[in-house]
């Protein structure tokens, strides 16, 4: 991907992050918001993961132990394939 296109992607992230806390009623805007272009870089260009290579012991691993971030890694495993999504 292009810079333009990450750049793109992450504000594409941020407004369905916005999307869904405010359907929820619930959530953390600041931490979620806060790391939307580090988790669209690492997903979207420098890890080796997807959802065909989940199994494998090759494949890149990445730990969030932040738990009010939560609503942003969700927004970019949806994307990514990795979790069934619901409009």
């Amino acid at each position: 991907m292009t810079t333009k296109e990450l750049k793109e992607k992450s504000v594409a992230y941020r407004k369905k992050i916005l999307k869904y806390i405010v359907k929820a009623k619930a959530g953390h805007t600041g931490g979620s918001l806060s790391c939307t272009d580090i988790l669209s870089v690492l997903y979207n260009e420098i890890m080796n993961v997807s959802p065909e290579n989940f199994g494998s012991p090759d494949r890149d691993r990445y730990i969030q132990s932040k738990g009010h971030t939560v609503e942003a890694l969700f927004v970019v495993l949806a994307d990514k394939g990795f979790l069934l999504r619901k409009s």
